[in-house]
C-alpha cells in the first residue's frame, strides 16, 4: 500500500510540474498600415523620395496577399486558407481575418504578395469587380496582377507617370516576417504588419524609373527586380 502511495503520489508531482498546453483555437485580425520609411502613406501628395533620387506621389496600391502559414515556438507551420484582396485606400481590405488558428504562440509569418501557378489563371478566382479589374491580359499570359502600384515622379523638374504593375509566374514575391505573437483560445487576437514602399526601391537593387523603366507591365526584367526588391516591403 505504502509503495502505491508513493507512486501516485509521483505521478501527482509530474502533472503539477508539467505545464499544460493551451488547447482549442482562436481568430486572428492581422491589420496592415503603410509607411514610406518613416512617414505614413498619404495618396496624392509629393511628399517621398526613392532610393534613386526622385521626389514621387502614390495614387494607387492593390495587391494579393495568399499563401499564409504560421510557425510557432516549437517549429510547426499552421497553413491559413484564403486568398486575400487588398487596396490601401480602402480600409476595409486592410484587416485580414483568420479563423481556427491554433491557440498558442507564434514566432514567424510566412506568405505571398501575389499567387501561386494554380491560381493565377484566368478566371481562375471569383468574377468580382476588384479580381476583374486585377486580370492580367491574356494576350501577355493571363492570370492576374499580383500588384498595381502607380503615382507621378519627377524628373528633371517634369511630372511623369508610373505604373510598377507585378504579374506572370515566377514574379510573385515570398515574404518572411519575424514576429512574436499569441493566439488565445476563443479570442480575437491581433497582429500588425506594415509594409514600407520605399523598400520596392532599394534592396537589394536600386529601381530607377528611368533606367529600369516607369512601367513594368511588359518588362519582365523589371518585374523580377521589383519581386526581389519586395521581400523586405513587411515587418
Amino acid at each position: 500500500m505504502e509503495k502505491i502511495q508513493l507512486v501516485a503520489l509521483f505521478a501527482l508531482m509530474l502533472l503539477a510540474g508539467c505545464k499544460k498546453e493551451e488547447q482549442g483555437s482562436g481568430t486572428v485580425g492581422v491589420q496592415i498600415a503603410y509607411k514610406v520609411d518613416s512617414k505614413d502613406l498619404a495618396f496624392d501628395v509629393k511628399d517621398y523620395i526613392c532610393e534613386a533620387g526622385y521626389p514621387y506621389e502614390i495614387s494607387k496600391l492593390e495587391y494579393y496577399l495568399s499563401s499564409f502559414s504560421m510557425k510557432d515556438s516549437k517549429g510547426k507551420l499552421h497553413t491559413v486558407e484564403g486568398i486575400f484582396y487588398v487596396n490601401a485606400k480602402r480600409s476595409e481590405t486592410n484587416l485580414l481575418t483568420f479563423t481556427d488558428v491554433p491557440a498558442g504562440d507564434y514566432t514567424d509569418l510566412y506568405f505571398t504578395l501575389g499567387l501561386d501557378t494554380a491560381k493565377n489563371k484566368s478566371n481562375a478566382l471569383e468574377a468580382t469587380v476588384d479580381n476583374t479589374n486585377m486580370a492580367w491580359p491574356d494576350m501577355m499570359g493571363g492570370g492576374y496582377h499580383f500588384m498595381k502600384f502607380e503615382g507621378y515622379f519627377t524628373n528633371s523638374s517634369s511630372n511623369t507617370g508610373f505604373a510598377l504593375h507585378l504579374g506572370r509566374n515566377g514574379n510573385a514575391v515570398m515574404v518572411h516576417v519575424t514576429k512574436s505573437f499569441s493566439v488565445k483560445a476563443d479570442q480575437n487576437n491581433a497582429l500588425n504588419l506594415t509594409m514600407n514602399i520605399n523598400e520596392w526601391f532599394k534592396h537589394p537593387q536600386v529601381y530607377d524609373f528611368v533606367t529600369d523603366g516607369q512601367y513594368s507591365m511588359s518588362n519582365n526584367t523589371a518585374m523580377q527586380k521589383l519581386s526581389a526588391n519586395g521581400v523586405d516591403v513587411f515587418y
